[in-house]
């Protein structure tokens, strides 16, 4: 058992030190902060909090020493405190409510207090965005040779040729980009909010899903989802669904069209993942071999938004019919 607690307190604090280190670098720190979660709910978990909270120290002083190395110190101090909210202040409680063996689905809705919170703020600036949104999107076309100057050469190059290629050379390409860029950018902003919550909330789920399953290989006790392909959305999903619903499909004002989107952005994510655990149960009844799933879900994935639509269908139409339950009833006579 010592060594298994070693093995944490090293493994689980060096990757909490690199989601610190990478912090700021573009792609690898989103992977970085949610292996970092994990790694920190384990520790508090299993090896107490004052452990736990030497081990986000080390990550906390790295990604506010790299922020103030890269922004300056104000700037820095401002990302720190983020990473503080985003990674180590839901990883505390959720290891908190792990280590009282609470319920899976409670340990989660401790998780997203500190995402909430975040949410909020996000709201407040979100809400200033859309007063001045034409005002946000000139300026972003105003200064779209500032802001070509501040990238690497190698991605400018690329953005360059991609403009010239679908657009044209010179500044008449140029200005159809912008004018294209300006309209996606618009509408990318009125369902940011949508997207941002179904983020944060598959963070907190999974982030404690992962930890679980590293947990039985590591000795340690904490709550347990149910296997994956067990997974179902209640029933009290269909009621946000419905109210999304309305005002999308009768193209209601603008504004409450969007309303409408960006719930339906989040319970179509859930429906999602249900979609993909009735697949996953229906692999398990059959005995698929390994290689055809994998060719199977990265067909999925090229698939986009017709996989997602296909999945999202089969998870409502799970709340009716219960596809998984033939499949456990299979189980349970084995």
């Amino acid at each position: 058992m010592r060594s298994a607690e070693n093995r944490l307190s090293v493994l689980g604090g060096a990757v909490v030190a690199v989601s610190g280190l990478f912090w700021l670098a573009p792609a690898i720190n989103s992977i970085a902060a949610f292996a970092g979660i994990v790694g920190l709910i384990l520790i508090v978990t299993r090896l107490g909090y004052a452990r736990g909270l030497s081990m986000a120290s080390v990550g906390f002083i790295l990604a506010l020493g790299t922020s103030s190395l890269t922004t300056g110190y104000l700037e820095g101090l401002y990302y720190g405190s983020f990473y503080a909210l985003i990674v180590v202040a839901p990883a505390f409680i959720m290891g908190w409510a792990s280590r009282n063996l609470y319920k899976p689905i409670s340990v989660v809705c401790y998780g997203l207090i500190p995402f909430g919170i975040l949410f909020l703020l996000f709201a407040y600036s979100y809400i200033e965005w859309m007063r001045n949104l034409p005002s946000l999107i000139n300026y972003s076309a105003a200064n779209f040779d500032e802001v070509m100057n501040s990238v690497p050469v190698f991605f400018k190059e690329i953005l360059l040729r991609f403009i010239e290629s679908n657009y044209g050379a010179g500044e008449e390409g140029i200005m159809s980009f912008l004018k294209d860029s300006t309209e996606f950018l618009e509408a990318t902003l009125k369902i940011a909010p949508g997207f941002l919550f179904i983020t944060l909330l598959g963070t907190a789920v999974f982030s404690l899903a992962i930890a679980g399953y590293i947990a039985t290989k590591m000795g340690v006790i904490i709550p347990r989802f149910q296997p994956f392909h067990h997974w179902k959305a209640s029933g009290w999903w269909l009621l946000p669904t419905v109210l999304g619903l309305i005002p999308v499909v009768f193209r209601m004002q603008e504004l409450w069209f969007y309303v409408g989107l960006n719930i339906l952005i989040v319970t179509g994510h859930v429906y999602v993942v249900v979609g993909l655990a009735i697949v996953e149960a229906f692999f398990k009844r059959i005995i698929l071999p390994v290689p055809i799933k994998v060719i199977f879900y990265v067909i999925l994935i090229l698939a986009g938004p017709i996989s997602m639509t296909f999945l999202a269908i089969l998870g409502l139409s799970d709340t009716k019919f219960n596809f998984k339950r033939e499949i456990e009833d299979f189980e349970n006579k084995e």
